[in-house]
């Protein structure tokens, strides 16, 4: 971004902005104009103060004299003098420079734009683009590249799962990049797994009335953990990623169960009771017959819920009663 100082200013102001005049035929047009309009000084007052010629007075014109406009042509250099209309002789301003993104950059934000553009239709296509351009960072890349490969991994993964649609889609991408990219991803993937996991914890109900804001980043937050569990129901179902084989969905689905058991007596917790009753309910779809195992292990406790009378369990509301009735019913 450009600076001018004082003498920027002080010298483009003694230079009459070097030396540019407008030409005679638009100071006669605009006479004319005037003329047309019915330009008169007697009802026209200046409203604008040049704060460098503040203490300036002006001299009204005679009345009925028609407001003179002079050409300055005896400003500025002979070259503008000679050649009033040109307008393109050397300028004063400085040229703003914008920032350039850089290779890396550059290569993110079209991996970025070709995620948000992959459908059921075209995935094996834009699958493939994807990695070509990640084997392009890989190559760009250079001491760095654990870093960089970290920073696309988290864009790739925040934009599978802010996407409620399409969980075997992205769940086939997913599973495409980590079996080329392990070294890079693993790590990443295992991370967000237990930030998966954790986010069960503390769920509370906002208030839109009270605080929209915080409803919004709530709203999303369960968004994101639904579509998180449809993509790991589904990668589990594809058998492509060892750290979410059927063993580590079990335990998933079971600690998820646990935490129901042992919180519907609390009031506090009726919206992690919910939440975590509708996680089930889409590992338990996804997975169909691959499920019936560890449903059958915990019918007993599923039917039990359903049998608790309204309010004998504070955090189980109705509709997540319902909820268990229909997996007791499937």
């Amino acid at each position: 971004m450009p600076v001018y100082n004082l003498d920027d200013y002080t010298r483009i102001q003694i230079d009459n902005n070097n030396g540019y005049l407008l030409p005679d035929q638009v100071i006669e047009s605009i006479r004319t104009l005037c003329a047309e309009i019915g330009y008169d000084i007697n009802t026209t007052k200046d409203t604008y103060i040049n704060q460098h010629n503040a203490g300036h007075q002006h001299t009204p014109s005679v009345s009925g004299e028609p407001k003179q406009f002079k050409p300055r042509d005896n400003r500025g250099p002979p070259a503008s003098r000679a050649k009033p209309d040109n307008w393109k002789s050397k300028s004063d301003f400085k040229v703003s420079k914008f920032a350039v993104l850089d290779g890396i950059q550059e290569i993110e934000s079209e991996i970025r734009s070709l995620i948000n553009k992959i459908n059921d239709t075209n995935r094996d296509a834009k699958t493939s683009e994807i990695c070509d351009k990640i084997d392009d960072l890989v190559s760009e890349s250079s001491d760095d590249l654990a870093e960089n490969m970290n920073k696309l991994f988290t864009t790739i993964y925040d934009i599978i799962m802010s996407n409620a649609a399409m969980p075997e889609t992205y769940a086939m991408l997913l599973s495409t990049i980590y079996a080329k990219y392990t070294e890079y991803v693993h790590d990443g993937l295992v991370s967000r797994i237990e930030a998966y996991k954790a986010s069960f914890k503390n769920i509370v109900e906002i208030d839109p009335n009270q605080d929209y804001d915080a409803f919004c980043a709530f709203t999303t937050q369960n968004i994101a953990r639904k579509k998180a569990s449809a993509v790991f129901a589904t990668v589990s179902k594809l058998n492509t990623i060892p750290i979410l084989d059927a063993t580590n969905i079990q335990s998933i689905i079971r600690i998820m169960i646990t935490d129901v058991s042992t919180s519907i007596s609390s009031k506090e917790k009726q919206k992690e009771v919910e939440e975590a009753t509708e996680n089930l309910i889409t590992y338990f779809t996804i997975l169909g017959e691959l499920a019936a195992p560890i449903k059958a292990e915990y019918m007993p406790l599923f039917k039990e819920i359903t049998q608790y009378k309204a309010g004998e369990k504070p955090g189980l509301n109705a509709r997540t009663k319902f909820k268990y009735m229909d997996i007791v019913g499937k």
